[in-house]
């Protein structure tokens, strides 16, 4: 039996769907799409490689060119006054006709269900948020940003590879090392705190400044006799007017009234030795008690009580499973009373309860985001994470609603893209503006 079947309106529907003209664009694409991509494996993988790399999965193209391939087996089957040399009987056409519908059902689908997977792990790549910058047009002294400062004042102190910044909302003025002894002890400052008389310290990579208030001078401390100790990563003022710094080679502590830093001991029968943990840049906070500093360092978080001259860490804390021993980086104090920082072993960011020392919330980073240690975490008024890692990732975490990481990148064509994709340094504003510290400038 003969079985002819005239599909004009969809053949001129279809037949602006060239095949080569549609792989001819996806080619075009920034990542290629390979031509041979049939499998639901296949599409998972692309559509994680193309939000990955930055780039936007070319998902109507790739559905036409599909249902391009369906529709053909379909019309090709009935479509006899086009293809006058097929002559299959009817039942083989009807098979070939259910599969090509069959086919493109299943692309539908797996097509349907990749974009909902897609959206809960990453979202699109431009995000309506723009970004104002300042730079060495402005008057920074380097676009490479290490740390921020808010003082009791309401002024802007900015750490830089290349010296310390202070502005007050138009005006940059720098501060530079030098032969003077009213200077820098040295130009690349990783970390600014102020006291309760409102003096400004900063760690650089050789000791410690104080910049008094009072008489704007500055004087210099040294950490250690250690090159490498001498490195001061992280600092910050307690109520008691100690000042507190880290190094690659412990913790160092400065009572108020001395001119030297003493080393807080470490006590190795409980695995606590510096020689081997350094403990990282961003990588130390107060505890809400005042009485208590935790670290982050290559064997885990640690904690180290200031009265009882203690420290906690995996070895004598292993019934918190807050204490694992993972390698750990970029811990943050948040308005909520908690604390987070970022598991660089299990990849994802881990958010606890200081008072407590128990986990509050986990949130997985993979597939979306995979590898690189942390660098930088702040979650500002609306419960919404702002991280960077060592991979050049800038992004954005929902992680109370719908969990969604939105990636930043800086784009030279874009004038209000991020500045740059790596960040020492984040803070919120009290007029809710994030402050963003990058390789770029802010």
């Amino acid at each position: 039996m003969k079985f002819r079947f005239t599909l004009s309106w969809w053949h001129r529907v279809f037949s602006a769907w060239n095949k080569n003209q549609w792989l001819q664009l996806l080619r075009r694409q920034r990542a290629l799409l390979h031509e041979g991509m049939e499998s639901e494996a296949e599409i998972l993988h692309a559509i994680v490689f193309y939000h990955k790399t930055g780039n936007r999965f070319p998902v109507r193209l790739w559905i036409k060119l599909r249902l391009t391939d369906a529709v053909h087996s379909i019309f090709t089957t009935f479509h006899l006054n086009s293809y006058p040399d097929y002559s299959f009987h009817f039942a083989t056409r009807a098979f070939v006709l259910i599969f090509g519908i069959m086919q493109a059902v299943r692309i539908l689908m797996v097509l349907a269900f990749c974009s909902r997977l897609a959206v809960s792990t990453v979202a699109a790549q431009t995000p309506d948020i723009v970004f104002h910058h300042l730079t060495e047009k402005d008057g920074l002294s380097s676009n490479f940003i290490n740390c921020f400062l808010k003082d009791s004042r309401g002024i802007l102190w900015i750490g830089t590879l290349h010296g310390l910044n202070r502005y007050d909302g138009r005006h940059f003025y720098n501060y530079h090392s030098s032969e003077d002894s009213n200077s820098l002890p040295h130009n690349m400052v990783h970390a600014l705190a102020e006291d309760k008389y409102g003096n400004i310290w900063g760690g650089t990579d050789y000791g410690v400044f104080c910049w008094n208030r009072k008489d704007n001078r500055f004087k210099k401390y040294q950490v250690s006799d250690s090159p490498v100790a001498a490195n001061t990563y992280s600092i910050l003022c307690t109520e008691d007017g100690s000042v507190w710094a880290s190094s690659l080679k412990g913790l160092y502590r400065l009572p108020e009234g001395e001119r030297q830093f003493r080393k807080i001991q470490e006590n190795r029968n409980n695995g606590i030795s510096f020689s081997d943990n350094s403990i990282r840049k961003n990588g130390m906070v107060i505890g809400p008690d005042k009485r208590s500093i935790w670290l982050v360092t290559r064997e885990g978080l640690m904690c180290y009580l200031i009265q009882e001259q203690q420290w906690l860490n995996v070895s004598n804390n292993k019934e918190f499973p807050l204490f694992d021993g993972h390698s750990a980086s970029a811990i943050s104090v948040t308005p909520f009373g908690h604390f987070w920082y970022y598991d660089n072993k299990q990849q994802q960011l881990v958010a606890f309860d200081p008072s407590t020392k128990k986990v509050k919330y986990t949130r997985k980073l993979k597939p979306a985001i995979d590898g690189g240690l942390g660098g930088t975490i702040l979650e500002d008024n609306n419960h919404r994470l702002w991280v960077c890692n060592w991979n050049y990732e800038m992004f954005t975490i929902d992680y109370l609603r719908s969990n969604t990481i939105t990636i930043f990148r800086h784009t030279n064509e874009i004038t209000n893209s991020i500045a740059g994709d790596f960040s020492w340094a984040a803070m919120q504003d009290t007029g809710g503006s994030i402050w963003l510290g990058t390789v770029g400038g802010i």
